[in-house]
This record gives structure tokens, C-alpha cells and sequence, in this order.
């Protein structure tokens, strides 16, 4: 039975959200209301529980089978001597050629469930694999729907979402069919972690996940898949600020889980108590539980939930105003050995920290690893990956070409077969060409059913590529909340705008990716609808109260592909950001013009103009020393034209742009 335990480090995973740099907790030095009571309550028990467990020693084993051996090193390990387990297992792989197909199988679940506990996801995938492989050729579902909820926990982890998905789906069909009902238990709590979408939801879409499989364990008695259900459903509860409703949960999880005296569950138990401590500004009891929780993940050799421990006791110490130790625990955060560093966050904390410090120059520093990270891994991975796929569907589109110059070149061979055997042998060219004909009808079919089959995987890759569209969209949206949370937490307002100008960039991009997974067409935008997307997204964010501004739009229906939109939709912000922030700040009633003007097919110029004050009449835009003039210029440079600038009765720009195909033409 894969145990509960499993998902742990997700949990912890889920509480960072929550505990981003830049949020401000303090000292609880009031008297606590209920909810606070009950917490500390519950800190109370938790904290005064005697934890360590008893020594267990590691005894011969010569006298059980190979089952009961597997189930004996398994409770030794959950029991903290990971070291007998260990010994017991490569014992049982000394002997491994001895085993039958069945005790092989389990012998190889038994290491994915050691090496998952442990963290070391390679190694777990590995023997998961083998388990998997196993139990198909022996048609043990059981077995083969446990294999599948491993991998699956692989997949999740390294954020591989949809393979996550597909392999915990098929195991739930595997465990239903067998009658499993504690294995569909686990396995739901997967479903109910992948519904999170790698974070890019919100936690009560788990919620119905959850909720099935803690039936599931009652009807079980299944005391280790409940408890670390009801931790999820305390935590997810306090996410959505649900306190009267997740706290029972909290206390059941907690209570239960200290009677299952299971050491790898003590972790969980540390964890889901530091983190509302924390939201509660219980610092001192949060400090205390969170550095057990760091001591049972050390014991336990378990990396990322050492990484986590360190990352929570590191923004107590700031809190506490500690920041020297502060310093030393986001430091340990991002160094521990296999980890990705993603989760630790290191770089906003560090940031956090130097800027209640006072030094500027090294949060600055720190916040710009920050977002340079967030852009390559987020911004960068995807499009990466959508370049991918682009390419893998002209291929396709090209293979569907060749087979259809195939299909019509064997026509005409045999067509000019018959004819060649008519002429040469008139008394056997009756049966040649009915022959040839029936052979010609069976390719045909098998031609016909080649080519649904490549339209229907064109189909599939469409779909695909709006997914990938939305992702990048979603990714998008991703920076730009990040960038409005780190907002919240700066005091400097020109620092503030700063983002808030940068998140306004962002969101431009993310409109483009959201019109093209919207609409039939994947690889061009229509101008004249973005421009009015754009329009009322600037509008929403800049617009003065009682200010009338009428907007005069000629833009031809044009469609642009996305390496000409991206650079255009940017100036188009910039330019509608500088009209609604500066150019009606004393006037009521302002007017903004956008035309465009085709030269050439794929040329264009795009005329903007407004009627406000305007800037220097005689400012060089190539030299000017504003950030926006200066990205409008190296944008129309990318495209292929320039911009200038004009005062005619208010600010008049022209930017000359060609798309993608006239600029690599050279033109």
C-alpha cells in the first residue's frame, strides 16, 4: 500500500506560497481570540508529546519470507532506522535472482516507497518503473495501479502536470476495478495534488479530491491516509481563510497522526502547526515547532523538507528582527545538496531581508536574481517549449504533403502501367489491370487511413498549442501577481511605480497569448481587436475619475503573427500608459487617435497622437534618457522601422514596423 507520507514535501511546498518575502509578521503580544487559544492549544500538546521514538532494534530477519521481510524493513523505516531498512533491503538484493515475479515486483515497490520518503525521486522512478513493467506482464492490478501512483508522484514533482494527471487517472481506473478501496483512497489525495495545477489554481479546487479519500480511509481504517488528509484540508482551509472550518481538521490530523507513532509523519504534524502560527504571529511557538520539523527532516534525510524548514525559520528570524540569523537560514535554504532551488525562493527572501536592514544596493541586487529567475524559468521555458511544438506541427504538415504526392505519383504509375500492358499484351492486360486496380484500392485505403490518422494528429497538436498559449498566459499572470505582492511590501513609491509599470508590461504580453488561444487562429493576432483588449486594460488601471477620453481608432482588419505583436503590443502600452498618466492630468476631456497605414504588404506605419500638453518639441527620441522612449525606440528597431516623435497642437508619434516575413527578407 503506498503510504501517505509520500506527499509530504508538497504540503510544505503549498504553505510557501503563503509566506512570500515582503509580508510583514510580527510578535503576538495580545491576548489571543479563539482561534489563537485553540492553536496554541493544540502547540501545547504537540510540543509536550514525547517524539522520539523508542529504538527499535534491527534483528535477523532469517526466519520470515520475503513479504514479511519487505513489510518489517518498511516499518523500520517509518519508524526513523532508515539504516535497517536499508540493510534489510540490499540483503533481499543480494538474493534477487531467487525471487519470484510477485516478490520481485513487491521487492521494487518496497524501494520506490524508501527512496520517495527520502526524497530522491530519480532512484524512486527507477524502481517504480521496474514495479510497473512487472506487474503488466503479470496483470497484477494492484500492483500495477501502486506502480502508477509512484510515477505519478515523480511526474508531479518535477511539475510534469499532465503525465501527473494521466498516470494517477489510470491507476484510480486499476484500483477501482480490483476493489482497492485504501489504495483509491492514496490515490484520490494524488488527484486531489494534481488539481492544485502546480500552483497556478487556487486550494479548494482539491477540496472534492480530498473529501472522497478521507471517506475512503474511514471506511478503511486507514489512521495514516486520515491524518495527513485532515492536515490538507486544515491547511487549504486557511488558505481561503476559512478558519472555523479548517481548525477541527487541523486538531483531528495533528492528534492522530501523534498516536500513529509514525516518525516519518511527525514532519507533517510540525509543519501544518508552524505554518498558521505563523499567519497568527505566534512567532516563538512557530520558531519552536519549525526547527523539530527541521530536526526530523534532517534524521530523516529528506532534502526538500529541510529546504522548506530552513526557508520558514529564516522569515521568523527576520520577524524577531534577527537578521543576522535570518541570513544564515535563507543562505542554507538554497544550498542543500538536490535541490531545486525554485522552492527555496532564496533570492526574494534575501531581498526581504537586506531591505529591512537597510541595505538598498543588495536588495536591489537580490531582487533582480529574483525576477531575471522567474523570467527564464517561467517566461522563457514555455515559449521554448511552444517553439517545440510549432516545429513538430510543420513536420506534421509536411509529412501529410509527401504522402499525398505519394498517393498521387502511385496513381499514375499504374495508370500507366495498364496502358503500357494493354498495348504490349492485349490477350493478359484484362487481368494485369485488375490487379493492379484491386492492389491500387487497398493502398488507397491504407493511404486514406494514414492521412485521417496525420489530420487527427494535427487536431491534437492545435490543441496543444492553445495549451501552450494559456500556459505561457497563465505563467504570465504568475510574474505579474508576484510582481504586485513584492509591491505591497515597498515603501518607496517610485519603487512601486517602477513595478507597477513593469507588471502593466507583463500583462500587455500575457493579452496576446490570451487572444491567440482564444480564437481559431494560433499563429496571428487580428491588430484592431488587441488594440481594443489593450485599450480597456490600460484604461482600467490609469483612467483619472472625471475624465472623459474619446478614443478615434482606424486600424484596418490586419493580422500580425506573435514576434511582430509582442514589440508592438510594448509600444502601443508605453504610449497609452504616457497619455493616460500624464496627458489629461489637468483636463477633463482628453482624445486619443490611432491610425494605420499600409505601404507595402507586410509594411506598415502606425500614427498615435492625444491632445494633451506633449514633451519637448525638439527631444531626439535615439538619445532621450526616459526608460519608455527609450523601449519604443529599441522595439521599432526590432521590427525593422523607427519611431519619431512630433508636437502637433499634442504628443504625435509614428512608428514604422514590418512583420515577421518583409523583415526576413531584408527589405
Amino acid at each position: 500500500m503506498c503510504p501517505p507520507y509520500i506527499y509530504l514535501h508538497r504540503l510544505v511546498i503549498l504553505c510557501l506560497l503563503h509566506i512570500l518575502p515582503g509580508k510583514s509578521y510580527c510578535q503576538n503580544t495580545s491576548q489571543p481570540d479563539g482561534i489563537g487559544q485553540e492553536l496554541l492549544a493544540i502547540y501545547k500538546q504537540a510540543i509536550t508529546t514525547r517524539t522520539i521514538l523508542d529504538s527499535f532494534p534491527c534483528d535477523g530477519t532469517v526466519h520470515l519470507n520475503i513479504e514479511e521481510q519487505l513489510i518489517r524493513a518498511l516499518w523500520y523505516n517509518r519508524r526513523g532506522n532508515w539504516q535497517c531498512c536499508n540493510s534489510m533491503l540490499q540483503a533481499i538484493f543480494v538474493k534477487q535472482v531467487q525471487l519470484k515475479p510477485l516478490e520481485a515486483c513487491h521487492f521494487y515497490l518496497a524501494w520506490a516507497e524508501y527512496y520517495t520518503l527520502h526524497q530522491s525521486y530519480d532512484s524512486a522512478n527507477h524502481y517504480a518503473t521496474l514495479a510497473s513493467i512487472t506487474a503488466g506482464e503479470g496483470k497484477w492490478e494492484n500492483e500495477q495501479a501502486q506502480a502508477l501512483l509512484w510515477l505519478s508522484t515523480g511526474d508531479l514533482k518535477r511539475r510534469n502536470i499532465s503525465s501527473a494527471y494521466s498516470r494517477a487517472d489510470s491507476a484510480l481506473v486499476l484500483a477501482r476495478e480490483s476493489g482497492n478501496q485504501k489504495l483509491e483512497g492514496n490515490i484520490l489525495l494524488q488527484l486531489g495534488l494534481c488539481a492544485r495545477r502546480h500552483f497556478t489554481s487556487i486550494a479548494k479546487r482539491s477540496f472534492p479530491y480530498y473529501l472522497q479519500a478521507r471517506e475512503k480511509a474511514l471506511a478503511t481504517a486507514d489512521s495514516l491516509t486520515l491524518s495527513t488528509i485532515d492536515l490538507f484540508l486544515g491547511i487549504d482551509n486557511f488558505e481561503v481563510k476559512r478558519w472555523d472550518e479548517g481548525l477541527p481538521y487541523l486538531k483531528e490530523g495533528i492528534a492522530l497522526s501523534l498516536r500513529n507513532n509514525d516518525l516519518s509523519q511527525l514532519y507533517t504534524v510540525y509543519i501544518s502547526l508552524g505554518y498558521p502560527l505563523m499567519i497568527r504571529n505566534y512567532l516563538p511557538e512557530a520558531l519552536a515547532v519549525l526547527k523539530k520539523a527541521l530536526s526530523v527532516s534532517q534524521q530523516q534525510l529528506q532534502p526538500y523538507n529541510m529546504q522548506v524548514s530552513y526557508h520558514f525559520i529564516s522569515g521568523i528570524y527576520q520577524n524577531l528582527n534577527q537578521y543576522d540569523s535570518a541570513l544564515i537560514y535563507a543562505e542554507l535554504s538554497g544550498k542543500v545538496p538536490g535541490v531545486d532551488s525554485f522552492w527555496s525562493n532564496v533570492w526574494d527572501m534575501k531581498a526581504s531581508i537586506y531591505e529591512d536592514i537597510g541595505d538598498y544596493k543588495m536588495a536591489v541586487e537580490m531582487h533582480k536574481k529574483s525576477v531575471d529567475w522567474y523570467r527564464e524559468d517561467f517566461l522563457y521555458r514555455n515559449q521554448d517549449q511552444l517553439s517545440g511544438y510549432e516545429a513538430k506541427l510543420n513536420t506534421k504538415e509536411k509529412e501529410l504533403q509527401v504522402t499525398q504526392q505519394k498517393k498521387r505519383a502511385l496513381r499514375l504509375e499504374w495508370m500507366i502501367g495498364g496502358i503500357g500492358g494493354l498495348l504490349i499484351m492485349a490477350a493478359g492486360a484484362f487481368l494485369l489491370q485488375r490487379k493492379a486496380k484491386q492492389k491500387l484500392f487497398l493502398q488507397n485505403n491504407l493511404i486514406e487511413k494514414q492521412q485521417k490518422a496525420l489530420e487527427r494528429s494535427l487536431g491534437e497538436k492545435e490543441l496543444l498549442l492553445k495549451e501552450i498559449h494559456h500556459r505561457v498566459k497563465n505563467n504570465l499572470s504568475v510574474i505579474s501577481s508576484l510582481l504586485e505582492l513584492q509591491s505591497s511590501g515597498l515603501a518607496d513609491d517610485s519603487a512601486k511605480a517602477a513595478i507597477a509599470v513593469g507588471q502593466n508590461r507583463v500583462s500587455s504580453i500575457a493579452l496576446i497569448h490570451q487572444r491567440l488561444y482564444q480564437h481559431e487562429n494560433l499563429a496571428a493576432i487580428e491588430l484592431n481587436g488587441f488594440l481594443q483588449d489593450l485599450l480597456r486594460q490600460v484604461s482600467s488601471i490609469f483612467k483619472k475619475p472625471d475624465t472623459q477620453i474619446q478614443m478615434q481608432i482606424d486600424v484596418p482588419e490586419t493580422l500580425l503573427d506573435i514576434d511582430t505583436a509582442v514589440p508592438l503590443g510594448l509600444i502601443m502600452n508605453e504610449l497609452l500608459t504616457n497619455s493616460y498618466k500624464y496627458a489629461f492630468d489637468t483636463q477633463k476631456e482628453g482624445l486619443i487617435k490611432i491610425d494605420l497605414e499600409p505601404l507595402n504588404p507586410g509594411d506598415f506605419i502606425l500614427n498615435y497622437a492625444d491632445n494633451g500638453p506633449g514633451i519637448a518639441n525638439n527631444i531626439n527620441i535615439k538619445n532621450s534618457t526616459s526608460l519608455g522612449l527609450r523601449l519604443i525606440n529599441r522595439l521599432s528597431k526590432q521590427l525593422g522601422g523607427s519611431a519619431t516623435y512630433q508636437y502637433n497642437n499634442g504628443s504625435s508619434f509614428k512608428i514604422h514596423f514590418k512583420d515577421s516575413i518583409r523583415r526576413n527578407q531584408g527589405e
